[in-house]
């Protein structure tokens, strides 16, 4: 089960949503296949905060790295029963050993590439398919097979990585207190690129009014209610945006080609 989670969420970036792949959804789906759901939650929120503002046109952060991270996370805290905040901790390092991962499978593609070409200019679709398909899934399928190989391996050292947490309690402690300030960096991030698009003003604005309508009724209330705002003003915003856009060029009889 959580092969087939991991190898459906590395693959997420470029055949479903695009967001399963994202920490909060990605360690809440591993934790479900570990049969630890909470421990899923607590580390994927610590480690999304932390990515919540980040700029995603940064090499570290490409989705599959997500990934790595959260399934590291969510099992550490799951199989061998350390702290939530001390597995996030450990985050940044497993979001750096993702993107080496990746390098390693870059080879694939570039090993591809003549054949892409070719096919490109031959207009032979099924084959460009497949060279643009068969590097995604050999990554999905290599992110799955070490996910399932790190369960097994924490598995079976679960009582000795809690014997070295105590024997390196200040290690623990100082994970612990990473995890911790990781939603300070994430919001400070998140605040900075607000200002740069200039809408300090939006954000002041839902932040007050989240805090007067949760003062109002319920928290939980005022989530649904923020959230549909939220959402509400973020599809507005899609429609007037693809509005704006330049008509694609068709072809003769209003044919489109998606190359």
């Amino acid at each position: 089960m959580l092969g087939i989670v991991v190898f459906l969420l590395a693959a997420d970036q470029f055949l479903f949503t695009g967001m399963l792949s994202r920490p909060l959804a990605a360690c809440t789906l591993i934790g479900a296949a570990c049969g630890n759901l909470q421990a899923g939650l607590m580390a994927g929120g610590a480690i999304e905060m932390l990515l919540a503002g980040a700029d995603e046109s940064i090499r570290i952060l490409d989705r599959r790295n997500y990934v790595f991270a959260s399934a590291a996370a969510v099992i550490l805290t799951a199989t061998a029963g350390l702290d939530a905040q001390a597995a996030a901790g450990f985050a940044p390092v497993l979001i750096a050993a993702g993107t080496g991962l990746n390098h390693q499978l870059s080879i694939v593609n570039i090993s591809l590439l003549p054949s892409a070409r070719n096919a490109a200019e031959t207009r032979n679709e099924k084959k460009l398919a497949v060279t643009h398909f068969l590097p995604l899934l050999i990554a999905a399928a290599v992110s799955a097979v070490i996910a399932v190989l790190m369960q097994n391996a924490v598995s079976a050292n679960a009582e000795n990585i809690v014997l070295m947490a105590e024997k390196y309690e200040w290690v623990y402690k100082a994970l612990c207190m990473a995890g911790s300030l990781m939603p300070c960096v994430g919001f400070a991030v998140l605040l900075r690129n607000l200002s740069v698009k200039d809408m300090k003003g939006a954000f002041w604005a839902g932040a007050a009014a989240g805090s007067m309508i949760t003062a109002a009724i319920s928290p939980a209330a005022a989530l649904v209610i923020c959230a549909g705002a939220a959402f509400g003003a973020a599809a507005y915003d899609y429609h007037q945006a693809v509005k704006d856009e330049t008509p694609m060029k068709t072809q003769k009889g209003g044919g489109q080609k998606w190359w």
